[in-house]
């Protein structure tokens, strides 16, 4: 880690309390990337706020998704901004200890997020990793196309403005039995 302003600090993404499931390539441990729809990492961290630093691939000027769970609850989804290095997620917590999820919701076919850190008062870690995992192999469907129309009705938007990989039948299964969760389906970088 590095001090970054005041009490914060910015953890690096190859942090050990950083732990990461899904289809990642770590060809730069300090960058890692989140291509499969599902993938997510997720950590511990102390304070009231929480900032971290995400790059969306913006494949043939495709927004990806985000979903982020805190302390164990759907918090919000958003679209990533091709501008944009870094996103205030939290900034009026509880001053205590949170966990946090940070999950892909698009297919790999809009591209990657690269992650790239954290900043917060203090990382911390989760404790004993889950052992059981659970793979599912499929298609649009299986990865949560056209599932979210929350923020977006049907034929308003970019047929990619509706996924949510986090609330599809995989990561709902995988939550309930207290597994992790790996996707196997179609990209492009196969």
């Amino acid at each position: 880690y590095q001090k970054s302003n005041g009490t914060k600090m910015r953890y690096s993404a190859n942090d050990s309390k950083i732990e990461y499931f899904g289809r990642i390539d770590f060809a730069n441990p300090e960058k890692p990337i989140l291509s499969g729809p599902g993938s997510y990492f997720k950590f511990g961290f102390k304070g009231p706020s929480c900032e971290i630093f995400l790059r969306d691939q913006h494949l043939f000027d495709q927004r990806n998704y985000i979903i982020i769970e805190m302390d164990g609850k759907y918090f919000k989804r958003f679209a990533l901004d091709s501008t944009k290095k870094s996103y205030m997620i939290a900034d009026s917590l509880p001053d205590t200890q949170h966990t946090m999820l940070v999950c892909k919701a698009t297919e790999a076919g809009i591209g990657y997020v690269e992650f790239s850190g954290i900043i917060c008062h203090e990382l911390v870690s989760l404790g004993k990793k889950n052992s059981h995992l659970i793979e599912y192999i499929g298609n649009s469907i299986t990865c949560g196309m056209g599932l979210d129309n929350s923020e977006n009705p049907c034929n308003s938007a970019q047929w990619y403005d509706q996924h949510n990989a986090y609330l599809s039948y995989g990561p709902l299964t995988a939550r309930s039995l207290n597994a992790c969760l790996l996707y196997t389906s179609p990209s492009p970088r196969d």
